[in-house]
């Protein structure tokens, strides 16, 4: 699943969006659902299977942390 990370000028992760595929051919897919504001930059990444279910946003912002880290 497609989540779009946004940090900090630190590179702390400060918001996430994970973003399914529309099954509809009326709704448009492939724009990015966050903005980034001066000095934060978002990141797109490939959530791993096992993240799906991860209901704490602290928990998963750690795990995405070491995915923009780890360049996967």
């Amino acid at each position: 699943m497609k989540t779009y990370v946004v940090t900090d000028s630190h590179g702390k992760v400060i918001g996430s969006a994970r973003v399914e595929e529309s099954k509809s051919p009326d709704v448009p897919f492939g724009a990015i659902p966050v903005a980034a504001m001066p000095g934060q930059k978002v990141h797109e990444v490939d959530l791993p299977k096992e993240l799906h279910g991860v209901k704490s946003a602290d928990e998963l912002h750690q795990h995405l942390a070491k995915l923009i880290k780890g360049g996967k």
